[in-house]
């Protein structure tokens, strides 16, 4: 479903405002747009922009990453160095800050070098937050058409999608359809 707008003719100062965390009651009325519509172009659109915009540019990300890697490792031997003191002054409490910064040091390196990855899983984790906001507006109207959205114009398949994801339980293995 192609994002109605990406198309506005105030694209820019739309993302740039979706961005800057500005409020979808806000933008509705500005770019004359729905919360459905602007969360899935924040979602959709906006991250896909900002992932090629990552992509774009590895030498500059191998560099801050190959110094982002040498920062932590500096950091490892100093905490190496300070729980090496707290042991020899038998101060207990400062060898075990030291062991858990130590730990979470080493897990933040593997993550990094990427000896820590589970397997299947890429170097880079984009994390999807979605927010649903309920409000209520008096207007059935304007909920059928968040409805009309989300469900691709009442699509049969989407709205079946939906009834198999409500029916899911935690321990239930998710639903994939594409």
């Amino acid at each position: 479903m192609a994002c109605k707008l990406d198309r506005h003719p105030n694209r820019d100062a739309l993302d740039r405002a979706i961005i800057s965390g500005t409020p979808f009651s806000a933008l509705r009325t500005a770019f004359d747009a729905t919360n459905g519509t602007l969360s899935r172009h924040r979602n959709v659109c906006i991250r896909e922009m900002l992932n090629a915009a990552i992509e774009s540019r590895p030498a500059e990300r191998a560099e801050l990453g190959s110094n982002l890697l040498t920062r932590v490792e500096e950091l490892i031997a100093t905490t190496k160095e300070i729980l090496t003191t707290a042991k020899t002054k038998e101060d207990l409490k400062s060898a075990t800050n030291a062991v858990g910064a130590l730990t979470r040091l080493l897990e933040l390196l593997g993550k990094l070098d990427g000896s820590l990855v589970q397997s299947g899983a890429p170097g880079l984790h984009l994390t999807l937050n979605k927010t649903i906001n309920v409000y209520d507006s008096g207007s059935d109207k304007e909920i059928a058409e968040l409805v009309r959205e989300a469900t691709a114009d009442f699509n049969p398949v989407v709205i079946e999608r939906f009834k198999q994801l409500a029916a899911c339980t935690d321990a239930a293995a998710p639903i994939v359809m594409r």
